[in-house]
């Protein structure tokens, strides 16, 4: 065991230990710290980043950028029908400092970002690198340029932004009447709690309000009747009425219509009109009707058929009622 705090008279705190107490304090190994610009970045040009003042911490060893100013960094240019990503990285190299930009290799495909140089600086490494930002270059211009360094709020400051991985929550804003979730980045995040069931999505785990499901235990619908529309396909037929309604958790559809015979329709089959095709039965169904010699049915195709044994007269009407299960 080593003293650190002492009076022995001579120099005797190294770097290392400078470092340990540092990484100690903030509880992290490398950091920016939310104080002056937090090394915001601003694009001048496809060309050209400006990368604001700011404190940052590399394996515990402080370095800045001095307040009201701030560091420039050359992007090369990019190639048409290209894409790429470049690191920006506060580089450690034998005791000093300076931003670096790391560049990628340009695809037409999507693009990685390079690796930075990973040297443990407590084992004697010469040089460190510290992610700061990614810059995704599309064609000749600078698209975007994404933080990835970890932001740390000091004690003294009502801060904004505390990671979860530091005690906070990872977000500075929130819904009112929200509903909070873990989100796949390791932060907390809220979806508005709107009308409807919650269910967990499939694709990052962030709750939604929707319809539940079957397999979630609902109805996998809006709402349980629902109206479905008819077409009459047979000119020998008028106006109709009444109605036809999906019963969505069973997903069954209840046949209630009038329909008036305009210009006589003969003996034998007819068919009536239809159904869309997402409402079609599953088997051939038959329907109550009030026809005095014949029946009706609703086909696998959704059409509404009739048999009767006797011609229909015009102003007849043809009630048609019953239930059947949806199709595939």
């Amino acid at each position: 065991m080593e003293v650190i705090t002492a009076e022995k008279g001579s120099a005797h705190i190294t770097v290392a230990q400078d470092a340990m107490w540092h990484r100690g304090i903030a509880n992290i190994e490398s950091c920016v710290f939310d104080y002056f610009d937090a090394f915001e970045a601003s694009i001048q040009s496809n060309n050209l980043i400006h990368v604001g003042s700011g404190i940052g911490m590399i394996q515990g060893r402080y370095f800045c950028i001095p307040k009201n100013s701030y560091d420039s960094v050359s992007i090369d240019n990019g190639s048409f029908d290209q894409r790429r990503i470049d690191l920006i990285v506060a580089r450690w190299n034998d005791n000093n400092m300076s931003l670096v930009v790391i560049k990628g290799t340009p695809t037409t495909g999507s693009p990685s970002p390079p690796l930075p140089t990973t040297g443990d600086l407590d084992t004697g490494a010469i040089i460190a690198d510290m992610p700061l930002y990614e810059v995704y270059i599309d064609g000749i211009n600078i698209e975007s340029v994404t933080p990835v360094f970890d932001l740390v709020v000091g004690f003294g400051s009502g801060g904004t932004v505390l990671s979860v991985s530091r005690g906070g929550t990872g977000k500075s804003t929130w819904t009112t009447g929200g509903v909070l979730y873990a989100s796949s980045n390791s932060t907390l995040s809220q979806v508005s709690n709107n009308t409807g069931a919650m269910y967990k999505t499939s694709v990052n785990g962030a709750p939604v309000f929707s319809i539940l499901p079957v397999k979630y235990g609902g109805t996998g619908q809006t709402q349980l009747w629902k109206g479905i529309t008819f077409t009459k396909t047979n000119s020998s037929f008028g106006s109709f009425w009444g109605s036809i309604q999906l019963y969505g958790y069973l997903d069954m559809v209840y046949f209630n219509m009038g329909i008036s015979v305009t210009s006589g329709v003969a003996s034998g089959s007819a068919t009536v009109g239809t159904v869309s095709t997402t409402y079609k039965p599953a088997v051939r169904t038959q329907l109550a009707s009030s026809l005095s010699q014949g029946h009706a049915y609703i086909d696998t195709d959704g059409k509404l058929k009739l048999y009767s044994a006797i011609g229909l007269d015009s102003g007849t009407t043809v009630y048609f009622t019953g239930w059947y299960y949806i199709g595939d």
